[in-house]
């Protein structure tokens, strides 16, 4: 009980100098952020993959935050069962709109991986891929 109760008021204490987001993008990958001054630390799931280890935890670090935008790298492992991977994002969230909660986010990575199967011609290295999601994203309790 003394556990319980000390982690919650430790995830309380922290709410109070943070936000949650939510985001999907076009790889149809969902996305919760838990934002804590300028970090993010979220979970990314793939419908795609019908296994529980395909919950990618990740943490982005805001590089600038303005009203209307911020601009965030990170890294996020990939296939928690073993590590197989892991991407580095490098994206912008872009927030044109009055009611700055919902914007659009753009996103580019780079993801290495050790059991990526591609059928590439010789001379390629199938490990290795980038990839750009565009979605739209939208943040919780912000003012």
């Amino acid at each position: 009980m003394k556990k319980l109760l000390t982690l919650v008021f430790v995830l309380t204490s922290i709410s109070a100098y943070s936000q949650i987001g939510a985001s999907v993008n076009t790889e149809m990958e969902s996305t919760i952020d838990y934002k804590i001054n300028r970090f993010r630390l979220g979970a990314t799931f793939d419908p795609d993959v019908d296994k529980w280890a395909m919950v990618m935890p990740s943490v982005k670090y805001e590089i600038i935050q303005k009203e209307d935008y911020t601009f965030h790298a990170g890294i996020t492992l990939v296939d928690l069962d073993h590590v197989s991977g892991v991407r580095i994002p490098v994206g912008i969230d872009a927030f044109p709109f009055a009611n700055k909660n919902f914007g659009f986010v753009m996103e580019v990575y780079g993801t290495y991986g050790t059991e990526y199967e591609w059928d590439l011609p010789d001379g390629y290295d199938d490990r290795f891929f980038i990839r750009g999601t565009v979605g739209f994203t939208y943040r919780f309790g912000k003012e």
